[in-house]
């Protein structure tokens, strides 16, 4: 095999797992973004390109990335404790009188979880986003692990584990973190408000009635209307600020804070901001 043939085999072997791993991070960037803005009525895919996609989302999922490492480079550590190794080697109950039995009744549990699961997906509070990404994640991260998945890749059984846990995790954590923070905006716990002039609606003394943030791409602005309950698109002219500031509800806070900011139109690429 010649030089020239060896190095193109290896940027093949080096381009696959990055055109994956583009293709999965843009997808959890979307789950998202979904999870945010549809509660409010909007498909903000229509405003913006692939890498808007990416921009937009990139610290919210770097953030749950890091989290979501952490927590289970710690479980992986913990499970791997030498005393807890020994006194529960890997299938060393499959031939107890328990392991039997809870073999037997394996397809009912999955059973039960699955509907169990699916029951708080339906009929659970907003909360539930805080635990479905995990009861999501559990079946998938056990089934891709028992499949060998990415065993070529990484052969060392723990660090493989916290990677698939994490890739299992990822998605629905992406989704449920948008939808939480949109709640947060509708409901008023958290958000960011309006003290400028916009056409046909007036400045008030009062956060809560006033115009929130949900969003915008360049110099278009998308508002929530407490009042209403409706969605307000707002064109900025070139060079006109929107003044902003940030509110805490007393419920998350031992008293409301505010932080100005604001939006000014300008020949910028595209981006998509939630609180």
């Amino acid at each position: 095999m010649s030089e020239s043939e060896a190095q193109q085999i290896s940027k093949e072997k080096v381009a696959t797992p990055l055109y994956f791993a583009s293709l999965y991070f843009v997808t959890v960037g979307v789950l998202y973004l979904w999870g945010y803005w549809l509660p409010f009525g909007i498909n903000i895919l229509e405003y913006l390109s692939l890498t808007d996609v990416l921009k937009a989302t990139a610290y919210p999922i770097a953030t749950a990335l890091v989290l979501t490492s952490i927590g289970a480079a710690i479980g992986e550590g913990l499970s791997n404790r030498d005393a807890l190794r020994d006194a529960l080697p890997p299938g060393g109950g499959r031939n107890t009188t328990i392991g039997r039995f809870l073999r037997k009744i394996a397809p009912l549990l999955a059973a039960l979880y699955a509907i169990g699961t699916g029951a708080l997906w339906v009929y659970g509070p907003i909360e539930k986003w805080t635990a479905l990404p995990v009861l999501i994640a559990l079946p998938v991260y056990m089934f891709a692990k028992d499949a060998g998945l990415l065993k070529r890749l990484i052969p060392h059984d723990s660090p493989r584990s916290i990677v698939i846990y994490v890739l299992a995790t990822l998605p629905p954590l992406a989704y449920g973190h948008g939808v939480l923070a949109a709640h947060k905006v509708q409901t008023g716990q958290s958000f960011t408000y309006v003290t400028s002039t916009v056409s046909g609606y007036a400045v008030t003394n009062d956060p809560q009635k006033q115009l929130r943030l949900i969003g915008h791409v360049n110099d278009t602005i998308f508002l929530l209307d407490p009042a209403k309950t409706a969605t307000v698109v707002v064109k900025l002219e070139s060079g006109q600020p929107l003044v902003l500031m940030q509110y805490e509800s007393a419920a998350r806070a031992k008293t409301p804070t505010a932080a100005t900011s604001s939006i000014q139109a300008a020949s910028t690429p595209s981006s998509a901001r939630s609180n």
